[in-house]
């Protein structure tokens, strides 16, 4: 069933149905059923909802007649304007790309995206109807990265509150309560995203699927029939979650496929009608949200790299245009690429197919001495390719830092990583989170592959307070940068503007020089890892901002503000400077530790 639409206007919309079964969760039923969030045209919206019948109808592309009509509802609405009062998303409308390599939402407002990556099995959670454990549905002999284990968030129940969503019938209540907790949880600490897999069988928890059943387990060979029907009641339980997260303001990044042969086998090629299937039916049950971005493959390799390569240029823009095909509200698409790599971009750019390219999603392992700075710098190489060779400026996101055996460690068990301290909240601000950030990247965080004994990892992670710190310190960080530049259409990477009193000298051994994010003319944001070896100020200074007004002739127009990166701590009065001179910052306090970050913000008075 598709929605066909006229909005007032007189813009056609094409909205795909699903099967709903009895309309109550049950999988018996005659129930079909439409999501969608109308743009912002108000006014009197009318259509039809068209039923067909026919050998693969529910794979025909959005405007292909074949197969014969069963019924047609009429159908007739009033759409009111945005309630901007709305909780979350609800106020903000989707958040789409600008044209300037930023995400923005409806009404013009900056999202940079500052959330979690992990565990990328957040919806292989016990709570959800026929949930069942990742030993199942992988190749034989093997178990998966998370054997015998489920999500039950069980230290996130206390977060869950009175009004908030929830199933579950007796005896078994308060099903939702463990995953609905963990969002307010991680909302609480200021995270705006959150990576999530729909479907892991034969990748590596494999204890997600959409699907009735998961074909058996790694014994048993896919049995097509399991792959063409869709679990009625987890899939509305998955709505009511994503639905919570919109409502705290966190961007779902569904992530379309795993890098395992064995997942994308499950499905499928890109003209497999298991895959088109798929996508189709994530669009539909889940694209009404406004907060929401499609990412096509996790770690997909570049044709003849020595790995594998999941799917090809060719066939990312044919599942990109699929989607884009039933998606009302163009949610922005991406794809994610190996660690380090970006030869992926280069044959998708070489090959002419990067027009629908929204966003870049990458993978960096950069904790290592000889590779200081790697995290910005591959941010600002993977968006200067597009712009060199498209002339247009794409969407950054560092979706998984760190080394995938140690990523972002458990604050809360320092033991378990006391060889590998680049594992800590204090190493991932300093070295990848500014670096990344002032590079024009969103960021997702990793939690590499520690057991639940360790504080969890990429699959097992039940408590998120166990890197609370880092979440914070990034919510502080990126609150900072949409603040100060909401307002600018165009602002990125400008580490040129810091004139350092000895070229080539580094602040910090392992954290190299200043980071800077600017618009043009000023705000600017500049990063410091320390202030070098004598910690008395920062050993040189920003360049002019004004560079069209004469030299002198703004006294006082700008102020000068120093935050603490650990804390978001304001240190010392704002001092008043020219934008039109070399300003020169004093160090915040008298005596500074010599190995001490900072924040300097300067902007219009």
């Amino acid at each position: 069933m598709d929605l066909f639409l006229e909005s007032p206007t007189g813009a056609g919309i094409v909205v795909p149905g699903f099967f709903a079964g009895d309309g109550n969760g049950g999988s018996q039923g005659d129930v079909w059923r439409v999501r969608f969030s109308p743009p912002n045209e108000p006014g009197v919206w009318l259509g039809n909802a068209v039923l067909r019948q026919g050998d693969r109808i529910n794979v025909a592309s959005p405007l292909d007649a074949a197969g014969f009509t069963a019924f047609i509802e009429p159908v007739r609405f009033r759409v009111l304007p945005p309630d901007v009062d709305a909780p979350g998303f609800g106020s903000r409308g989707p958040i789409r790309p600008d044209g300037f390599g930023r995400l923005r939402d409806a009404i013009g407002g900056l999202f940079v995206k500052a959330g979690l990556g992990s565990p990328e099995n957040f919806l292989g959670y016990a709570g959800f109807h026929g949930a069942t454990d990742g030993i199942d549905g992988g190749p034989l002999g093997q178990t998966g990265g998370a054997p015998d284990f489920l999500h039950a968030y069980s230290p996130h129940v206390q977060d869950w509150r009175d009004g908030d969503p929830d199933w579950g019938q007796a005896p078994s209540l308060g099903l939702g309560r463990g995953i609905i907790g963990a969002l307010n949880a991680v909302a609480g600490m200021g995270a705006n995203a959150l990576y999530v897999m729909p479907m892991n069988l034969g990748g590596d928890g494999r204890d997600t699927f959409p699907f009735a059943g998961n074909s058996g387990g790694a014994l048993s060979p896919i049995d097509p029939n399991h792959v063409l029907q869709y679990d009625v009641r987890r899939l509305d339980q998955w709505d009511v979650v994503f639905g919570h997260a919109q409502a705290l303001g966190i961007l779902i990044q569904f992530v379309l496929a795993e890098r395992e042969p064995a997942n994308i086998e499950w499905l499928g090629g890109a003209s497999d009608l298991r895959r088109r299937l798929f996508l189709k039916q994530m669009v539909a049950h889940f694209g009404h949200h406004p907060g929401l971005e499609w990412t096509l493959c996790e770690e997909n390799a570049a044709p003849g790299a020595p790995t594998f390569a999941q799917f090809t240029p060719a066939e990312l823009s044919e599942m990109a245009a699929w989607i884009r095909g039933w998606d009302v509200d163009a949610h922005p698409r991406s794809v994610h690429v190996d660690p380090n790599d970006l030869d992926l971009f280069d044959a998708i750019l070489d090959g002419g197919s990067g027009a629908w390219v929204d966003a870049i999603s990458l993978q960096v392992h950069g904790d290592r001495p000889w590779n200081g700075g790697l995290y910005g710098d591959l941010c600002e190489e993977a968006s200067a390719m597009f712009l060199d060779r498209t002339g247009r400026r794409v969407v950054v996101h560092m979706d998984e830092p760190g080394y995938y055996l140690t990523g972002t460690a458990s604050e809360l068990h320092p033991d378990a990583w006391a060889a590998s301290p680049e594992a800590g909240a204090e190493d991932r601000r300093r070295r990848v989170l500014y670096d990344s950030l002032f590079s024009g990247a969103g960021i997702a965080w990793y939690f590499g592959l520690w057991d639940l004994a360790d504080g969890g990892g990429d699959l097992t992670t039940e408590d998120f307070r166990t890197r609370e710190t880092l979440i914070r310190q990034t919510a502080m960080a990126r609150q900072l940068v949409e603040e100060t530049f909401d307002s600018e259409r165009e602002f990125g990477a400008a580490d040129e503007l810091w004139l350092p009193d000895s070229p080539g000298i580094a602040l910090h051994p392992i954290y190299g020089g200043a980071e800077v994010i600017a618009a043009r003319g000023g705000p600017l944001l500049a990063y410091f890892p320390s202030f070098g070896e004598t910690a008395i100020r920062p050993p040189g200074m920003i360049a002019p901002l004004d560079t069209t007004s004469a030299p002198g002739s703004e006294p006082g127009a700008f102020e000068a503000q120093w935050v603490r990166p650990d804390t978001g701590a304001r240190v010392g009065a704002p001092v008043p400077f020219d934008p039109t001179l070399p300003f020169s910052p004093e160090a915040p306090v008298a005596q500074p530790d010599p190995d001490r970050d900072w924040l300097l913000v300067l902007r219009p008075r």
